[in-house]
């Protein structure tokens, strides 16, 4: 009964939440058959992979030296070294690299019957999955597309509706209103059991009646303020109140990894759920501010900014999660009960609310938990349980800087007092 405990800071020798789920339900055996004939680097692979075969007894590793066995490596089809050859089945995929990542990404990919595609919403100055600036969104497009679904963007004016093959629509924040025919096209989708992600950003410019109108239908007021961070916390990451900081993650399947974690958000507005919910809606709130923060009803930010009468305090919410049952597609009923949601049911309509865009652009998509939550909202609408967790991450680098004289007294201390201290103890 083997117990081990990982205390590196960013649990470099652990698999991450999402590799141990996608283990965990496993329907057939996973081979690993690393290949390689540098014995350290087997001995620092043979590691990660163990950790694998720990997880589930239906992980099987092999180790192939091609120096040994010429014929299994040539029969493995390896041409670079080194390569781990990922089995499940009679399908294969080949991995040139020994991160978790890499690995996770392949089992991934085998065990994903079915294609599934997020569609990008683009016309009205949404954020761009292939703008790699700061404010562009390429890095979600990449963080998609590890998790083996297509990525594609579309013109909802052009299809005249959501095309049928759209797993989730995204609507990332658009500069202009939707027009009142694209609006509809999100409506009528949702109401036929489509999933669909919306971002709106806090209305400093101009306000979008028609793309609001979708989070009213749906049971989600989209706050006329900008959401004021004064809890300080945002400071010890260089950011200013503007710039929301979530630790509060209401209970939801999106959120049940998320705990202990930060979130950043940029230039956000309060996301309301309607009350009472519309007949046959289920509105879930997933992220919260701290208490000391409040909704700016004065969205020209004119110095000073301070708390007033008009502003709502916080916690604030910042995303919902809502859930049409399959028997509320349609119009809805309002003397009808609210149905009881089937997680099972693919035909389930599912929205995420939220509101702000920036939370998943270049410069916050990698800050603590960002992608985490981007991720798993992505999953949610997806209806891809498995993939709601924390994901595999690259090492931190870790540096000590020195300054000569913090160098020169290291090494006084190191090999004079410390040893001299032992020596007169002794």
């Amino acid at each position: 009964y083997s117990q081990r405990f990982d205390v590196s800071k960013d649990k470099r020798f652990s698999l991450s939440e999402q590799t141990k789920k996608l283990l965990v339900g496993l329907q057939s055996d996973l081979t690993l058959t690393y290949v390689q004939r540098n014995a350290s680097a087997v001995a620092t692979a043979r590691d990660l992979l163990r950790e694998y075969q720990a997880a589930s007894p239906r992980v099987k590793l092999e180790f192939v030296d091609p120096m040994k066995e010429p014929g299994k490596a040539r029969a493995l089809d390896v041409a670079q070294l080194p390569a781990i050859v990922v089995g499940l089945g009679d399908r294969r995929e080949k991995v040139l690299s020994d991160s978790e990542e890499e690995i996770t990404n392949a089992v991934l990919k085998l065990t994903r019957n079915v294609k599934k595609t997020v569609c990008f919403a683009t016309g009205e100055g949404q954020r761009d999955i292939d703008d790699p600036s700061e404010h562009g969104y390429s890095g979600v497009r990449s963080a998609i597309t590890k998790s083996q679904y297509d990525v594609k963007k579309v013109v909802l004016l052009q299809e005249q509706r959501v095309p049928e093959d759209c797993t989730v629509l995204v609507v990332a924040g658009p500069e202009r209103d939707l027009l009142p025919e694209a609006a509809g096209y999100i409506k009528s989708y949702v109401r036929a059991g489509g999933k669909a992600m919306l971002m709106t950003d806090p209305p400093q410019k101009a306000a979008s009646p028609n793309y609001e109108s979708v989070f009213t239908e749906f049971g989600v007021t989209p706050g006329a303020d900008v959401v004021v961070d004064a809890s300080g916390i945002g400071q010890l990451f260089g950011t200013g109140p503007f710039m929301p900081i979530v630790t509060d993650y209401p209970f939801h399947e999106i959120n049940k990894d998320l705990k202990g974690t930060m979130s950043a958000f940029d230039m956000a507005r309060s996301m309301t759920p309607i009350t009472p919910a519309p007949a046959g809606i289920i509105v879930t709130e997933l992220a919260k501010t701290s208490a000391r923060s409040w909704g700016e009803s004065d969205t020209t930010l004119k110095e000073p900014i301070e708390f007033s009468d008009r502003d709502a305090r916080g916690p604030i919410n910042l995303a919902a999660a809502i859930t049409l049952p399959a028997a509320a597609a349609g119009p809805a009923d309002p003397t009808a009960p609210a149905p009881t949601p089937d997680p099972g049911n693919k035909k389930e309509g599912r929205v995420i609310a939220v509101g702000d865009s920036g939370f998943g652009s270049n410069s916050l998509l990698t800050f603590q938990a960002n992608q985490d939550l981007f991720m798993n909202m992505i999953s949610w609408l997806a209806q891809d349980s498995d993939l709601i967790s924390i994901r595999p991450k690259d090492p931190d680098v870790h540096r000590l800087d020195l300054t000569v004289s913090e160098q020169r007294n290291f090494q006084i201390f190191s090999l004079l007092i410390l040893p001299g201290f032992f020596i007169l103890w002794g």
